[in-house]
């Protein structure tokens, strides 16, 4: 360990002589080689390394006994000395000793190999030392089957916690959101449970960065429609009334290639999901659309717009609550037996600029899309988001995102909540509130249930994950955080702003086999899909 530490010192005082002779003028040096020089370091866009989170960990688990994740490695270097060789063969050659800065660089250079060398068996000794490296913090590591070079596709692994530290060591969950958050690009994985690592995410399950774009585009909704075959998201506002919020079309069998589109009455949309005539078979995918929340802006109210994508017509299904304005709706879900509408008003068009000061409260409502019948059925909320159905249609869950109102002005102490709620044996009320989960990270957005029941939300550190119950299970986690996601047969899509992911899993989204068109018209019994939507234990339900 000394060795790498006097190595630092030495690289250490190396960069600061170096970094003395590049604020010099060239005209001050007078060296027309390291004028050269410092013109071929700036066209190599060379990105510096660093060991900070390196020797955090090995500081950590000498000290406190935790395990190191298995895939903790020493970083290569830069080879920045090859890059510059590429790049003009006479720099470094050795007739240029004498001129100032070359010395200095030499030194950091072979300072930095030796160190790294050095990290590397002091890497090796810890491992060793603490060779029950699944005591703490378990990992699974699975590769994913070889797959084209240009599939952007890594090895996942997946860290599990130990409640029992967790509860009593700050530094311990420090050093987890340290390993979770260590790449920009990939995506880690935090197993509470064992049922996160065997249900959602099974023994195959892998991530894959499929493109970032200039601007948000990936920000709200997910919803597939089987006639285009096409993934519609929204993006985000982007400040300005010229340039509006518009509708992602993410190419889901076609190399996912991605475009914006336009929509007529759809001025600023936000949530969304699939919609089927009222009526519709449960297990049926006939007439599907798609229904936005649009935001409204000063010109147009907010409002519910049924869109068909594949003949790129719109119309309005919803847009005043008895002759009084909305806020700004923002999530929507539809009950696959009533095809009610049940969707969520809050203020975010207002508190990001582009709405009117509101004049109505935030809540929950339904809507009869065949009578017109609308109806506020849940309030209380600092600012009610996402919306969603439990996979046996007994409860809805709705997230509340007040800690976030108002730009640079959130305050911790507000919601960051999960409420779920009992819908009554005739479909139309909320009853029995409760708090089904708090977000240890920034604030729940969108969410989504899966077949077995789970909850899923989007977080400040990525999708997070509760069983039924309302534990914790695991997390997707993402730098910067995930506004929403979607699930596909197989998978997830990961909206992060600017970047889409994909990831390949066991569990399967609570509305994928009727939204992809996978479910079966009949049960095999000769009973078609018209029976299936009967009441279920003094619920309107799915089939027992």
């Amino acid at each position: 360990m000394q060795s790498a530490l006097d190595f630092m010192v030495l690289i250490s005082l190396a960069s600061s002589a170096f970094n003395d002779l590049q604020q010099l003028d060239d005209r001050d040096h007078g060296s027309e080689w390291l004028a050269n020089f410092r013109r071929l370091v700036n066209d190599a866009h060379v990105t510096s390394e660093t060991i900070t989170t390196l020797l955090a960990l090995m500081s950590a688990s000498v000290s406190n006994g935790s395990a190191l994740p298995p895939y903790l490695r020493v970083p290569e270097p830069h080879q920045l000395t090859q890059r510059l060789d590429e790049m003009d063969k006479d720099i470094l050659s050795v007739r240029h000793i004498a001129e100032p800065g070359y010395s200095s660089f030499a030194v950091i250079q072979i300072g930095t190999k030796c160190m790294l060398d050095d990290l590397r068996k002091i890497l090796a000794g810890v491992k060793d030392h603490w060779h029950d490296a699944t005591a703490n913090v378990s990992i699974a590591d699975l590769r994913v089957s070889p797959l084209p070079e240009n599939k952007a596709i890594f090895r996942a692994f997946v860290s599990k916690p130990d409640w029992l530290r967790l509860a009593t060591s700050f530094n311990y969950a420090s050093q987890l959101e340290t390993i979770a958050n260590s790449s920009v690009n990939e995506i880690n994985f935090l197993s509470y449970d064992d049922s996160f690592a065997n249900d959602v995410l099974g023994p195959d399950f892998s991530q894959e960065f499929i493109t970032q774009t200039s601007w948000t585009a990936f920000h709200e909704a997910g919803v597939y429609n089987i006639e285009t075959g096409k993934l519609y998201a929204t993006s985000n506002w982007a400040g300005s009334a010229d340039n509006p919020i518009n509708v992602t079309a993410i190419d889901i069998s076609n190399n996912n290639s991605v475009e914006s589109i336009r929509y007529d009455h759809l001025a600023e949309a936000n949530g969304a999901c699939a919609y089927y005539p009222p009526g519709t078979p449960v297990n049926s995918s006939e007439g599907q659309a798609i229904v936005f929340c649009d935001e409204g802006d000063f010109d147009h109210p907010s409002r519910l717009t049924l869109v068909e994508p594949a003949t790129n017509t719109s119309r309005v299904l919803l847009n005043n609550f008895l002759g009084r304005n909305f806020s700004s709706l923002n999530d929507v879900t539809q009950h696959p037996v009533t095809g009610d509408l049940w969707f969520t008003d809050t203020q975010y068009g207002y508190w990001q600029y582009f709405r009117p000061e509101p004049t109505i409260r935030q809540q929950v409502y339904r809507f009869e899309p065949l009578t017109g019948v609308v109806q506020a059925v849940a309030d209380y909320f600092y600012a009610p988001n996402g919306i969603e159905l439990s996979p046996d249609w007994k409860h809805i869950y709705v997230t509340d995102t007040g800690v976030h109102t108002f730009p640079g002005k959130d305050n911790l102490t507000n919601p960051a909540s999960i409420y779920r709620f009992d819908i009554t044996p005739d479909g139309k009320r909320l009853e029995n509130r409760q708090l089904f989960a708090y977000s240890d990270d920034g604030f729940p957005d969108g969410i989504h249930t899966d077949t077995r029941g789970n909850v899923y939300s989007a977080c400040g550190d990525g999708v997070q994950v509760w069983n039924p119950s309302g534990v914790l299970i695991g997390k997707f986690v993402v730098n910067g955080g995930v506004n929403n996601f979607a699930f596909v047969p197989n998978g997830m899509y990961i909206f992060n702003a600017d970047k889409l992911f994909k990831v390949t899993i066991k569990a399967q989204g609570r509305t994928v086999a009727r939204d992809f068109g996978l479910a079966n018209q009949s049960d095999g019994n000769g009973n078609g899909a018209e029976d299936h939507g009967r009441r279920h234990s003094g619920h309107w339900g799915p089939p027992s």
